[in-house]
């Protein structure tokens, strides 16, 4: 089937020959409407077929899952099947992908994370690898890296009665205006370890493995540490969010607080938790965080860059516009803050 759609912040996929499974994935993740052509701009193209396959004469890996054969760039998943990219621009075409009918779920919505995330920042828009709340207007927004504790924050806020208005990802455009860039959050060991409260949201197979790990917790076992870890990091349940109304519209004012959160290795004495620091230090941290999680695209951007030897503005100028975007986001905010912990993050620090 071939569908057009748009997403909340704004970014238009062409859609051709789309299994039925992979439309279902972007339901679960995305709000978005369906339209027509009447209303396109700009867009990304997108299509699959079983006869999208990798030369394996030719085949060579970049930095996987990025690699390149003699007909172009494309990502692969664990399977072998591949996502082919083209990165320049024709007109309004802004990118085209071509995918196996068979490639992962999970990473083509990954993909089309990064490919929205471009689209946006041609309509003025950035992507923030953040967790946010909000309760009667007041915004609290955490930029952090990955696996530092922006959803146990996040829950922590939720317990006394804030909105979760994302766990993992926000659009911010120019104006100020925030989207969560999916409807789902992400749960993993540590949150259902700290909150007994979430255990109504283990499946089976997730049950079964905490239940297990529970029981070992204080016995002698042949587990090395290394095994017990990998276990814990089987435990990841992804559900639509409980505690939001995604209808709800959001916008950095004077009433926002954003914190950038630094899970520090090595506890230290006389370390200050929370600190005032300028907003051009918090953009550049959260350009820094961004382009980390959307690390794959623009691997595969550079690689088709040497191979062709041509660029796409938008990537080419991406972090000179995603800072620019930033300071004319947060122009009425000056509530910029970075939090230094050991371990995890304490909702008290930053209510204060």
């Amino acid at each position: 089937m071939n569908k057009i759609i748009k997403l909340q912040n704004g970014s238009v996929f062409k859609l051709y020959n789309i299994p039925k499974i992979y439309f279902i994935k972007l339901k679960e993740e995305f709000i978005f409407e369906e339209i027509n052509n009447i209303k396109i701009n700009s867009y990304i193209d997108i299509e699959f077929s079983s006869g999208i396959k990798s030369d394996i004469k030719s085949l060579r890996i970049f930095k996987e899952p990025v690699c390149i054969d003699k007909y172009g760039v494309f990502f692969i998943d664990q399977q072998g099947s591949i996502a082919r990219i083209d990165f320049q621009i024709k007109k309004s075409k802004l990118i085209k992908l071509k995918v196996n009918s068979k490639f992962d779920t999970h990473f083509f919505y990954i993909i089309m994370l990064y490919l929205a995330g471009i689209s946006f920042l041609k309509n003025k828009g950035i992507f923030i690898h953040a967790s946010a709340v909000e309760q009667k207007n007041r915004l609290f927004i955490f930029p952090a890296w990955r696996n530092v504790g922006k959803t146990h924050l996040a829950l922590q806020f939720v317990k006394k009665n804030f909105k979760l208005v994302s766990d993992d990802g926000l659009w911010l455009d120019s104006k100020g205006k925030i989207i969560s860039c999916s409807k789902n959050i992400q749960l993993l060991y540590f949150n259902f370890k700290k909150m007994q409260s979430l255990h109504k949201y283990l499946d089976r197979k997730n049950n079964e493995i905490y239940n297990f790990l529970s029981k070992i917790k204080n016995q002698k076992t042949i587990l090395t540490r290394k095994s017990i870890n990998h276990l814990r990091s089987k435990i990841r349940v992804r559900l639509n969010n409980p505690y939001n109304d995604n209808t709800l519209k959001y916008r950095v004012s004077n009433n926002t607080k954003c914190i950038y959160l630094n899970r520090i290795l090595i506890k230290e004495k006389n370390i200050k938790d929370v600190k005032k620091i300028p907003k051009e230090r918090l953009f550049y941290q959260m350009l820094a965080t961004t382009k980390f999680e959307f690390g794959y695209l623009f691997d595969a951007y550079n690689l088709w860059k040497m191979n062709i030897g041509l660029s796409n503005q938008y990537l080419e100028n991406y972090d000179k516009n995603y800072l620019e975007i930033a300071s004319r986001a947060f122009a009425k905010c000056n509530n910029t803050y970075s939090y230094n912990f050991y371990e995890q993050p304490d909702i008290s620090k930053c209510l204060n």
